[in-house]
């Protein structure tokens, strides 16, 4: 008698561990940090068809900005101080948009006025400058009054207008339009990390905050 109740102990432990071990198999293996850190794929990000080619170390983040936008402008000073205490291996790259003939010319004016004196602060002029003339349809008065201010910064008017045409500042241009096209980039400021992940302008990702989406989305990036 002793040993059939041994045996019928075993026969009850070995049945517990078999149903333990199935419901422990059938759960869902666990989903990335995206998830879980309670970002919804199309609610907060979507995910590029087509990602942008990464090129170089660290984690892309690539800001998508007109100086025309005055989101843009308010977003700026806050994109500074989040640069100023991201991690080391964070690469930021703003890039213009280039939807029509304004914002192309507005983006070479981006790429001339990094070779001018004191560019970070001539970054921020123009975005009111350029705010400022919205209204202007004559692009050729944006230049007049984009070639006053650059004058301000060691690159004279005239140097401006021969710069806006290079090839090499074009071919930035260029590149910046396709990377926008590629990403479908509708509106500024348009955050993407890694080349991937866009970051979606709406309530869901304000309610989170732009900044943590951007942080839970370069986590996932490092993985």
């Amino acid at each position: 008698m002793k040993n059939s109740r041994i045996a019928v102990s075993v026969a009850a432990l070995i049945v517990a561990a078999l149903i333990a071990y199935y419901f422990v198999s059938q759960k869902p293996a666990p989903v990335d940090s995206v998830s879980t850190s309670g970002l919804i794929e199309g609610t907060h990000y979507r995910v590029l068809s087509k990602p942008l080619e990464v090129k170089g170390e660290g984690v892309s983040v690539k800001e998508f900005f007109w100086y025309g936008c005055p989101h843009c402008q308010s977003f700026e000073p806050r994109i500074k101080a989040w640069l100023a205490e991201a991690p080391s291996d964070i690469a930021f790259d703003p890039v213009p948009v280039a939807w029509n003939d304004a914002t192309r010319l507005h983006g070479a004016m981006y790429y001339a006025g990094l070779n001018a004196d004191r560019s970070e602060e001539l970054h921020d002029a123009l975005f009111e400058l350029i705010i400022a003339l919205r209204q202007e349809r004559n692009l050729d008065r944006h230049v007049e009054k984009v070639g006053e201010l650059f004058a301000q910064h060691g690159i004279a008017a005239a140097s401006l207008e021969q710069m806006l045409n290079e090839p090499g500042i074009q071919s930035q241009v260029n590149q910046a339009e396709k990377d926008m096209r590629t990403a479908e980039i509708s509106s500024t400021p348009s955050v993407l990390i890694d080349g991937r992940y866009l970051i979606l302008n709406n309530d869901a990702v304000a309610q989170v905050g732009m900044f943590e989406v951007m942080n839970k989305l370069i986590e996932l990036a490092r993985k």
